[in-house]
């Protein structure tokens, strides 16, 4: 400790290395460099990690940057190529529904005893005797196919099975259509895609649960919904809910 110019005490300033030996010898000179130099290359060492390290953290912050702009282009890219399945979903529904738009499909038409198979003609023959029942005229030529399809079912306590019609023209299919209400004895609907019967069935819930309405499809098997005396159409959930806040 040393004294200031006014006889106070001040504070000594610690060396930055190792003072230098009292005795200047060679060889204590050689002990003090030695010591010094080990000193001064773990220091080094010690700067040296500690730069390698924020290097390492910066390259990996790069990295996760880098990855995380590839993953926003990745969803960006996904999001585009599910709204166009989704188009080209609505597409083949639509080509799958318009295949289908000849097509009726019959209810509660009873089997023969002893789950004997039917020909052609014998199918053909049910067919006929459900339009004479419902009171309609239709030409042998202008029904192209019918046969049988799906499980069989307990109607009207007789065994049966659902059959399914294709008409050659959209004139006698609609005939038949509306004839339907000739008879309680059969339930005749158009034959409708998975996914169209799905929207019918989900939009009902909507409309049963908020305007005391239904929807079904028309003769064109269009999805529609009957509101203040007109048909209001939809394509899908979204276009429905809308036209009910409009309504």
């Amino acid at each position: 400790m040393t004294k200031s110019k006014r006889g106070k005490p001040s504070a000594v300033t610690p060396p930055l290395s190792p003072s230098l030996p009292d005795d200047d010898s060679s060889e204590n000179l050689k002990e003090y460099m030695k010591e010094n130099f080990e000193q001064m290359k773990e220091k080094l060492a010690e700067v040296t990690e500690n730069m390698a390290t924020n290097e390492n953290v910066n390259n990996l912050l790069k990295l996760i940057n880098e990855q995380k702009q590839k993953i926003e282009k990745m969803e960006d890219k996904i999001a585009v190529m599910e709204s166009h399945i989704a188009h080209l979903s609505k597409l083949q529904e639509n080509a799958d529904q318009y295949q289908r738009r000849l097509c009726l499909r019959i209810n509660g038409v009873d089997l023969p005893d002893g789950d004997v198979k039917e020909t052609a003609d014998e199918c053909l023959g049910k067919v006929k005797q459900v339009f004479n029942e419902l009171n309609v005229d239709i030409p042998d030529e202008v029904i192209d196919r019918a046969h049988r399809i799906g499980k069989s079912v307990m109607w009207n306590g007789k065994k049966a099975q659902q059959m399914i019609v294709r008409f050659t023209t959209w004139r006698h299919r609609t005939i038949v259509y509306q004839a339907r209400k000739n008879s309680n004895k059969y339930r005749i609907k158009m034959d409708l895609t998975k996914e169209r019967v799905s929207l019918l069935r989900r939009a009902n819930e909507i409309l049963n649960s908020n305007q005391n309405s239904f929807a079904f499809c028309n003769y064109n098997c269009q999805p529609c919904w009957f509101n203040n005396g007109r048909y209001i159409y939809f394509n899908d959930l979204n276009e429905l809910e809308n036209s009910m806040s409009r309504d």
